[in-house]
């Protein structure tokens, strides 16, 4: 049943309710009003009862008749006691005015202005509308204002599969919702503001590793006219047009109503203001999070609901590798340090009955810097051999996803590689590898060049091998790299210079070469090793 309370109830009735033949109050006022629900172990709410008795009641295609006037609910409290998640939330200091609200047929076309306030545990929340909640096409919009509202009360719509423990977090949001509605149906609904979350703190729950604990500072979105239900404007994710088609998705029929309201078109002129301008396009979203030792993520673009669509831009900077060192496949190298920095352009569209959408990397552009890597595999010795990548840059056009077989993909790597020893924080190197990538089943047609890459980076490698050290030597190479099929071939050309060989102790080097070439130099190989070598000139 229902548990509730009330310190006073105040009801003035009109006499016009007599000879119209409705109830019709001029004034209404609660105060002290104190409501209880609670939801059980099973799930089964405390009301369940009193909303199985409304619904086996039969339905009028017409409302009831009444027209309420001056409606007041001054302190108010909501008790909500949730078994299922052992949580209690209390909602106090509710306020509710509603100054006018009528059925009555020559009344329907006045708008509704009420105006809902409350405070739940230390966030706001305000809630104002303009609304025709009763004529042949049911118009409103709804300005939203929160403050400080605890994000844990968002556990209980969580599903376990999700894998997410929310411990802290707040919400705070300007949006204006507006919707058009005619009979049983929603024509239009927008939505139009900012929401922020900060100080979010989780726990993600990943398949076969430890929880992964994730404090997100802050995370911004901003939205423009966003059309979630009804027309809305033309977003291609083939050719990156990304144009408006059409619509006013909105309900521009409020728009007197809404100037005689001088609390909405406050928050209207906020909100406006925080999300777009004249000048943005419909379905314009932003994205601004503060990810701490994820980096800082930033979108902007065109977005469509249904069906789903998006053209935009991403950037994450100041990624730290560290970060995502859980999610990696065990590997012989071990991160030590290194950032990441990404750029890209995508666009996804969702066919027509499809169960997930079609997306193209147009372009993307990643950047690594200050990556140190650790080779403890057999042949880097008991110590291991340190690596440092200045920087690795990574270009990529026309990546799809899915993948598909026949669609090439651009690529172009730049990886700088750094010296050791009395070197270190220097270059010694530099690789360049570009060409097409097939993704399934995998082929490439590559061209890859290094310059002057420091030939004693390898002799970590040699200890095994010779007690004679690499002192000095620089490489430069051309090769094309086909692979197809399981099998690759390679054509290079290499020219060392300056090599240094040098035995322990000894006065004069092993072996002094001013410079060394190799021309035409093929190569074959399958999955079983090399299938030939062919030399075309020393």
């Amino acid at each position: 049943g229902v548990d509730l309370a009330m310190a006073s109830l105040e009801v003035d009735l009109s006499a016009a309710s007599f000879w119209k033949r409705a109830p019709i109050l001029e004034k209404l006022d609660v105060a002290g009003l104190q409501v209880n629900l609670a939801r059980d172990a099973d799930g089964r709410l405390s009301i369940d009862d009193v909303l199985e008795r409304l619904a086996a009641k039969p339905t009028s295609p017409e409302p009831a008749r009444y027209a309420l006037n001056n409606v007041s609910v001054r302190d108010a409290s909501l008790i909500w006691t949730d078994a299922v998640q052992a949580q209690s939330v209390h909602v106090h200091d509710i306020a509710l005015e509603l100054p006018f609200l009528s059925t009555l047929p020559n009344d329907v076309q006045v708008a509704v202005q009420p105006r809902l306030q409350a405070r739940v545990d230390h966030g706001d929340l305000l809630l104002t509308a303009t609304a025709k909640p009763f004529g042949a096409e049911r118009v409103a919009e709804l300005a939203l204002s929160v403050q400080q509202l605890p994000l844990v009360l968002a556990k209980p719509w969580l599903p376990p599969s999700a894998g997410v423990q929310l411990d802290d977090g707040h919400v705070q949001a300007q949006l204006t919702i507006a919707f058009l509605q005619s009979a049983d149906t929603i024509k239009s609904l927008t939505v139009d503001g900012r929401l922020m979350l900060t100080d979010v703190k989780t726990r993600l729950a990943l398949p076969d590793k430890p929880p992964l604990d994730l404090q997100v500072p802050t995370v911004t979105l901003n939205m423009y006219q966003l059309a979630v239900l009804g027309p809305v404007e033309t977003v291609s994710a083939d050719d990156g047009a990304g144009a408006p088609a059409s619509t006013d998705a909105g309900p521009a029929s409020l728009a007197a109503a809404r100037a005689g309201s001088a609390t909405n078109h406050a928050a209207n002129a906020e909100i406006g203001g925080a999300s777009g301008d004249a000048a943005t396009p419909k379905g314009h979203v932003t994205l601004d999070a503060d990810l701490a030792r994820f980096g800082r993520l930033s979108v902007a673009g065109q977005l469509r609901l249904a069906p789903f669509a998006w053209q935009g831009q991403a950037t994450l900077t100041r990624l730290d590798l560290l970060a995502i060192t859980p999610f990696l496949p065990p590997v012989p190298v071990a991160l030590q340090r290194g950032a990441l920095n990404l750029d890209s352009d995508l666009a996804c569209h969702q066919p027509a009955g499809a169960t997930q959408p079609d997306c193209t990397v147009q372009s993307a552009r990643a950047v690594l810097t200050g990556v140190r890597l650790q080779d403890t595999s057999p042949a880097a010795g008991s110590g291991g051999v340190t690596w440092e990548f200045p920087a690795i840059k990574l270009d990529t056009r026309q990546l799809h996803w899915p993948l598909r077989p026949a669609a090439p993909v651009d690529v172009a790597v730049e990886v700088d590689i750094g010296a050791r020893g009395t070197d270190a924080g220097r270059r010694s190197g530099r690789l360049r590898a570009e060409g097409r990538v097939w993704p399934s089943p995998i082929a490439a047609e590559m061209r890859v060049q290094t310059e002057g890459v420091g030939l004693p980076l390898a002799q970590p490698y040699l200890t095994a091998l010779t007690s004679a050290k690499l002192k000095d030597g620089l490489l430069d190479s051309v090769a094309s790299v086909n692979h197809r099929d399981g099998r690759t071939q390679v054509n290079l050309n290499a020219d060392v210079r300056n090599l240094r060989l040098l035995e322990p102790r000894a006065s004069e080097p092993l072996l002094a070469v001013r410079q060394f070439g190799m021309r035409s130099v093929d190569v074959l190989l399958d999955s079983a090793g090399l299938q030939s070598l062919r030399i075309g000139g020393i």
